[in-house]
């Protein structure tokens, strides 16, 4: 009898922990294959992740590479000490061409009345310019100060930084814009196309108000009804658009984000004009 108790006892016991030993794998299964499944939608959701990052980082890579793409880049604005100095437009000076081609090192090449060559070592969004500028006297006197100063602007030495946006056609083809700071602040901007001279494109002679502006701003214009008004973000992205824009009509801009804006203004004849905006 008490063998047989014994034995009983011993079978439930045995069962007991068969039954344990089964729940806790059953248990152990469940809770590695959950873990197994976290895991593997993280390291998912991850290489989603970096996939976009490395999308983002050949197109930004691929933008900032037309400085090279682009043969000649014409001087369109030149701002220095937050003061737009007039581009001249004469006989000695037609245009002011600045020309980037890429190589071991790199050159850069550009001039108004004098020329300034050298390398240039070009980055993601910096430049470091390494170059020399002769120092004849302009023909016509009125363009020596001007040629000084667009001179000076590439001796300064140090870090410059750079960024190239698309502005979009049509009616007009596709305009690549460079803008180069120095490290002083001061900036110039070329495009890609041949610039008019101001006495063939009165939209030069446009202005914004106020600029900074907040809540909204003006454009004045003289000599057309109306013009196109396009603003561009620094990244090229067209964030506001109006046909038939009426001189000193008032654009709101409440929902912009603060940072710098570009205005496209354009005729229905295809004279173009661009202007800064800060928004603050």
């Amino acid at each position: 009898m008490v063998f047989e108790a014994s034995s009983n006892v011993l079978k439930s016991m045995i069962k007991i922990t068969f039954l344990e030993n089964k729940l806790s794998k059953k248990l152990l299964t469940k809770k590695t294959l959950y873990m197994f499944l976290y895991i593997y939608n993280k390291q998912l959701v991850m290489k989603k992740i970096i996939f976009f990052i490395c999308i983002l980082q050949a197109q930004l890579i691929a933008a900032q590479g037309d400085v090279f793409n682009v043969t000649d880049w014409y001087l369109y604005q030149v701002q220095i000490n937050d003061t737009n100095i007039p581009i001249p437009f004469n006989d000695e000076i037609p245009y002011v061409q600045a020309t980037f081609i890429e190589g071991s090192p790199s050159t850069f090449s550009t001039g108004a009345c004098n020329a300034c060559n050298g390398d240039v070592i070009v980055g993601f969004d910096s430049m470091e310019f390494s170059v020399g500028c002769t120092l004849s006297d302009c023909i016509n006197q009125d363009n020596d100060t001007f040629d000084a100063i667009y001179s000076e602007f590439f001796l300064q030495g140090g870090i410059y930084t750079y960024f190239v946006f698309i502005i979009d056609g049509p009616p007009g083809p596709n305009e690549y814009r460079l803008v180069i700071t120095a490290p002083n602040g001061d900036n110039l901007e070329y495009s890609d196309l041949q610039p008019l001279s101001v006495a063939e494109n009165t939209l030069l002679q446009s202005t914004v108000y106020p600029n900074p502006a907040s809540d909204v701003f003006f454009i004045t214009f003289q000599n057309e009804d109306t013009v196109a008004v396009s603003l561009f973000d620094v990244t090229g992205k067209k964030v506001y658009q109006e046909q038939n824009y009426v001189s000193k009509s008032p654009i709101l801009i409440p929902s912009f984000k603060k940072g710098m804006y570009f205005i496209k203004l354009e005729t229905k004849a295809g004279t173009k004009a661009i202007k800064k905006l800060v928004v603050n």
